[in-house]
């Protein structure tokens, strides 16, 4: 049987060191301002970001597209490996259909596109678990069986700096489904297929102290921990986050990274988020 050999795109916010350290393969997704059309990683973060917060304009995410995949699909392929493509379905990030398109315009091969159920940072700590998985011999059975099993234990929770990108980008009234008018309160939103509130939190302190406790909420048993940060050039809530996490959970391996443009166009620069996904087991 081929190798196994991961693809997903770069709203998983996997930083290009990390994935180059498990021979993951990254589709690169694509936004634009007015004038110029970007490839997650052309620019700094603090560029785009710094951009949103001068100009108050937010670019329009593309996405990650079909070509993208089908020619990361065909070099795995070449490689004699089997590719295996997780991602997120996002509301506005369609990578499973552009991923799911690349992969049949590929005659006569056997692989598989799979919804991961978590997006950003979460998946991005639920690749490196799966890393490990692979490297311990799993077979594609038994991956998309991990898939299965610990995608549902993982979670991708978000702080914003407070509510104006989320309200320009649509989305405010989503978050605000669960609890009502946030009458100042921060809130803190889950992203996955959609982004929704899941709590709400007084200021940026408590707001992150209740994300790196809820992170881990899911998960069926045991405290070690695989944890992404990654914030949108916020630094030092960044490290804050870390710290709550660890005070929390036993992470056996911490990941910070900067938000991609996908997600943190909605967000607004100053966000932080937290992924957690199950650590592998010590057979890995």
């Amino acid at each position: 049987m081929a190798p196994l050999v991961l693809v997903t795109d770069s709203t998983s916010d996997i930083p290009a060191a990390v994935a180059e350290e498990y021979g993951i393969l990254v589709a690169r997704a694509r936004y634009a301002f007015h004038e110029h059309a970007f490839t997650d990683g052309d620019q700094a973060a603090l560029g785009l970001y710094g951009r949103m917060d001068g100009g108050g304009e937010a670019p329009a995410p593309f996405g990650t597209p079909e070509t993208a995949f089908k020619e990361l699909f065909q070099r795995a392929l070449n490689a004699g490996q089997s590719p295996v493509c997780i991602v997120s379905p996002f509301d506005v990030n369609p990578s499973f259909t552009t991923a799911l398109a690349a992969m049949l315009s590929i005659d006569d091969v056997d692989m598989k596109v799979v919804n991961a159920g978590v997006a950003s940072a979460g998946l991005c700590s639920l690749l490196v678990t799966l890393s490990h998985g692979i490297r311990a011999g799993w077979d594609r059975q038994q991956l998309l069986d991990a898939v299965d099993e610990l995608g549902p234990q993982c979670d991708s929770l978000f702080v914003p700096r407070n509510v104006d990108w989320l309200e320009r980008s649509g989305r405010l009234g989503l978050v605000e489904e669960k609890f009502g008018e946030l009458d100042g309160a921060l809130p803190i939103v889950r992203v996955g297929t959609r982004i929704i509130g899941v709590a709400q939190a007084d200021d940026h302190a408590s707001a992150i102290a209740a994300a790196a406790m809820r992170a881990g909420a899911r998960l069926a048993h045991g405290k070690d921990v695989v944890v992404t940060i990654t914030h949108a050039v916020n630094e030092g809530l960044a490290a804050k986050a870390l710290a709550a996490v660890e005070a929390n959970w036993n992470v056996t391996r911490a990941i910070t990274t900067e938000l991609s443009a996908t997600i943190g166009t909605q967000l607004g620069p100053g966000t932080v988020g937290i992924g957690i996904a199950p650590a592998p087991a010590p057979s890995q």
